[in-house]
């Protein structure tokens, strides 16, 4: 083949690749069983020449941001919807009665933004095991690559089965392509579920190395997966795994806890995995975006008591959080992401950061009853917030205090507050709402839509 030929068959595999991404982050509102999208990644050119193979992985990432759906951090994304359901968020103008239904933990079934959840996260399921399954037929790309891309897309595969899980309870468990098994589907024991997400994860921790493909933190390495694996096994009650992979993360050196002005920023050295807004020209943030002065009093808010869980001292209050006057009234806002306008952009989503492992740790600590252990993680949350340093010898007030710290320092990030109120029990006695929260209400309901094409899907009690 000569040079031309070559080169144009070379071209023709990476528009092949640019089509196909953008078939994929178009709204694909159409698709709404666990079937395939509109358009396939499936095409073995793609996967026969490198580059456009980590294409395929990128554009995964593209689309997770890029959808204004579960991974955006928009208005229509699991850090605020869940913050809506827990006692984070609040609608300012309370006139969408869509939003309300999660802020008053009345979802019915034929909610759309439930359905966008649920779908954003098959979506990328099944792009995942579409490049996965196109990965392991490759036979031209290195082994060095497809490594990394494996990693990649299995931590991806559990990433996503791990909020279908805390969101909705059992859920299909999808790891093929195959159209014809995933349509009728049923749903798969939760225990099942994780146990496949611990496997991936652990697959993943196998084959990705410490060093980001790139220099930016917005590919999965090893530490992100075995971050992701502290949370899990923090959620699965395995205290002694959770604290030895927090360890892992925590004693590499590669992560230090930031300045709390820096945390966000596409920079940080704070940050284990994070997603870099699609478009270069935008110069923020989707979280910047919605909070900022204009946007946030069309649409959600924070509680006006959320400022009461600070104290005085407490520098997140300045860093963190921010009040701004509207028509006469005050109204409190999120202020970890700062830029809301075109400029260069200097802030990226951060889905995984070392704090979060401190507490991971502070919490396995404690349950196994190393309360000085556990003290002393708990501890370097408080210092950076310029705390002083806690001195605590019980067992129960001590794992009070990271449920505190938990909600102080992770406050619409990823659905934290949600999952935390729901896994200790706490969510039915401690959300503060216009009515009594049923317990139904913990799990959201299956899309009736997808119910309506599979009818092997059950619909979560209460609904």
């Amino acid at each position: 083949m000569n040079d031309s030929n070559r080169n144009s068959k070379t071209l023709q595999r990476r528009s092949l690749v640019i089509l196909l991404l953008m078939f994929t982050i178009v709204s694909c509102d159409d698709f709404l069983d666990v079937g395939p999208p509109k358009a396939k990644v499936t095409d073995a050119s793609v996967f026969s020449d490198e580059s456009t193979a980590v294409s395929a992985v990128l554009g995964i990432y593209y689309k997770m941001y890029g959808s204004g759906k579960f991974a955006s951090g928009g208005e229509r994304g699991v850090s605020t919807l869940t913050g809506l359901s827990s006692d984070e968020l609040k609608n300012y103008p309370q006139t969408d009665a869509v939003v309300l239904q999660f802020e008053r933990n009345e979802l019915q079934g034929d909610n759309p933004l439930v359905l966008a959840l649920w779908n954003s996260l098959y979506e990328t399921l099944f792009q995942a095991n579409a490049v996965l399954e196109g990965i392991n037929s490759a036979s031209q790309i290195p082994n060095a690559t497809i490594n990394q891309l494996t990693g990649e897309v299995l931590f991806i595969r559990a990433f996503c089965h791990f909020y279908l899980l805390n969101l909705f309870g059992d859920v299909p468990l999808v790891i093929t392509t195959d159209y014809r098994l995933n349509s009728s589907i049923a749903r798969t024991a939760s225990e099942d579920v994780y146990n496949q997400i611990v496997t991936d994860l652990q697959r993943a921790i196998e084959v990705l190395r410490k060093e980001y493909p790139t220099n930016e933190r917005i590919r999965p390495n090893r530490f992100a997966a075995v971050a992701l694996l502290s949370r899990v096994q923090l959620f699965m009650g395995n205290w002694s795994l959770a604290e030895h992979y927090a360890t892992e993360v925590i004693e590499d050196g590669a992560y230090i806890m930031e300045d709390l002005s820096t945390v966000f920023l596409s920079g940080s050295q704070e940050a284990i995995w994070q997603l870099r807004p699609p478009s270069s020209n935008a110069g923020y943030t989707s979280e910047g975006f919605i909070f900022n002065d204009y946007n946030a009093p069309r649409n959600n808010v924070l509680r006006a008591d959320f400022v009461d869980i600070y104290s005085p001292e407490d520098e997140r209050l300045t860093n963190w959080l921010r009040t701004i006057e509207h028509q006469s009234d005050f109204i409190l806002l999120p202020y970890k992401y700062k830029d809301s306008s075109a400029g260069d952009l200097e802030e990226y989503s951060v889905v995984l950061r070392l704090a979060e492992q401190y507490l991971i740790r502070a919490e396995a600590r404690a349950r196994q009853n190393n309360i000085d252990g556990g003290l002393e993680d708990l501890n370097v949350i408080r210092s950076r917030a310029s705390l002083t340093q806690l001195d605590l010898s019980d067992k129960e007030e001590l794992l009070m205090e990271v449920f505190r710290e938990r909600r102080r320092e992770l406050f619409t990030e990823w659905g934290h507050r949600w999952f935390d109120l729901k896994r200790t029990g706490a969510a039915v006695s401690e959300l503060d709402k216009e009515q009594p929260v049923s317990p139904h209400a913990l799990l959201y309901p299956v899309p009736e839509g997808e119910r309506s094409k599979n009818g092997r899907l059950e619909q979560n009690p209460g609904y």
